[in-house]
């Protein structure tokens, strides 16, 4: 990746001084790996263990479900935006102290010997890595926001998807193949060393900070925080109340609430749809969990890292209609690509062809709209406003995996497979419609700024 020094120092929408891409690179990819090393691990890898241990698809739809605590972290963003700043930090206090405690979850996991036979209290523990992996999640995501321009955009949320994917490689795939050469405790012991990597390079990052305390919608920011901020809880509840009015102010911005109700959902869902399939109907086809592993966890991260930094860089200079275009109709052709496997009469290399495919084209159209969620997200209340965007194409895209992984218990995965292609089509349609008629309002600002 080329890194950037422009002779004067750049700033954010807010008038933030923008970090070197050399420091803000490694900080959010290793915060992003670091924390879907977990996720890669519990949805994936263990779906396959369960599987393997012969839970049905109606319980593995529901053990899906939890990841849907997600989808509701919008409801405490406003929290992690008001509260926790101090001299040295805002975001990167709240990362400081939640990171240790997703480590700590993470080896929590040694309490299950059995997990087929403990679901209730596997279901309590990986409910508590949902809900902090969450919460790092936004403090990361409003960090992003922070230290990144409107140009490099594009670039951050590939970053970010790149840094999924290697989290996918570590937890989904070696500790899985891992898991079945030498055991559980090695694999939640290794899994809990990956997560608290990324310390290190918080510690020593520096984080640029808006004026006074908490935050406060764009109408409202020509008043300046310091001047008659309340301090301690006065502050905090101070600063909560301007977060619920940034997330209804939010909806307020030119197609802002077209895109976040119906375009996001509609396209996202439909590009990823077919994804929750891929780990069960291996297992079905027979395939050891050493190879799916392999597979899921490896071998698909590669195409995926590589379609997330590409599709970052491409959007610098197609645009984001363009993009939009390319990646969801390539996803849908790609989806049914996933045929033979879904019928279970693919060989290895048509199986691993169509799943490298699915996937990349899915990584790519994610990195497309977690940038336009970005072009939204102000930088006053970035936690909240990146956060809510974000948990609204969470909860479709969960919600629709686990459907879709119901259905396929009746329908089959032929069938539900060329239903999922047939919505990423609309949703491709209803996203690019949403781009022709508002553009990117903030991102040319920024560009008339500099």
């Amino acid at each position: 990746m080329t890194m950037h020094a422009p002779s004067a120092a750049p700033t954010a929408a807010g008038g933030l001084p923008i970090p070197p891409l050399r420091t803000s690179v490694p900080l959010l990819g290793s915060l992003y790996t670091a924390q879907y090393v977990g996720v890669g691990f519990i949805y994936f890898g263990l779906v396959a263990i369960l599987r393997r241990q012969g839970i049905e698809l109606a319980q593995l739809a529901a053990f899906q479900l939890i990841g849907a605590v997600w989808a509701l972290k919008f409801l405490w963003a406003p929290l992690v935006d008001a509260v926790g700043r101090t001299r040295t930090g805002h975001y990167r206090n709240w990362i400081l102290v939640v990171q240790p405690l997703l480590a700590l979850s993470v080896l929590a996991l040694l309490l299950i010997r059995e997990p087929a036979t403990q679901l209730g209290a596997l279901g309590l523990i990986i409910g508590a890595y949902a809900f902090l992996s969450a919460t790092q999640d936004i403090a990361a995501d409003a960090l992003a926001v922070r230290i990144v321009d409107a140009r490099h955009r594009g670039v951050a949320n590939g970053l970010a998807g790149a840094g999924s994917w290697l989290g996918n490689i570590l937890g989904g795939g070696l500790v899985v193949v891992m898991y079945d050469a030498i055991g559980w405790t090695a694999a939640v012991v290794t899994l809990t060393v990956l997560t608290l990597l990324p310390l290190v390079l918080v510690l020593r990052f520096a984080e640029p900070l808006p004026r006074g305390a908490g935050v406060l919608p764009r109408s409202a920011s020509s008043h300046p925080h310091s001047a008659g901020a309340p301090a301690g809880f006065a502050g905090a509840a101070h600063g909560l109340r301007a977060s619920v009015r940034a997330m209804r102010s939010l909806f307020a911005q030119s197609g802002c609430r077209f895109w976040a109700l119906a375009a996001m959902p509609a396209f996202l869902c439909g590009v990823t749809a077919a994804y929750g399939l891929l780990t069960v109907a291996l297992v079905d086809a027979g395939w050891s969990l050493t190879a799916i592993g392999v597979l899921m966890g490896i071998v698909l991260g590669f195409p995926a890292i590589a379609a997330s930094l590409g599709s970052g860089w491409l959007l610098a200079r197609f645009g984001r209609r363009t993009m939009i275009l390319a990646t969801g109709i390539a996803a849908a052709a790609a989806t049914l690509g996933l045929l033979p496997l879904m019928g279970g009469d693919g060989s290895r290399l048509a199986v691993v062809a169509g799943v490298c495919l699915y996937v990349a084209a899915m990584a790519a159209a994610s990195t497309v709209v977690y940038t336009v969620n970005m072009d939204y997200s102000r930088v006053e209340s970035a936690g909240v406003d990146f956060t809510l965007l974000a948990s609204t194409a969470i909860l479709f895209s969960y919600v629709s995996g686990a459907l879709m992984t119901w259905l396929a218990g009746s329908l089959g995965y032929v069938l539900v497979t060329v239903i999922a292609s047939g919505l990423a089509l609309l949703g491709t349609g209803l996203a690019a419609l949403h781009a022709q008629r508002h553009g990117v309002r903030a991102f040319a600002a920024e560009e008339r700024a500099h």
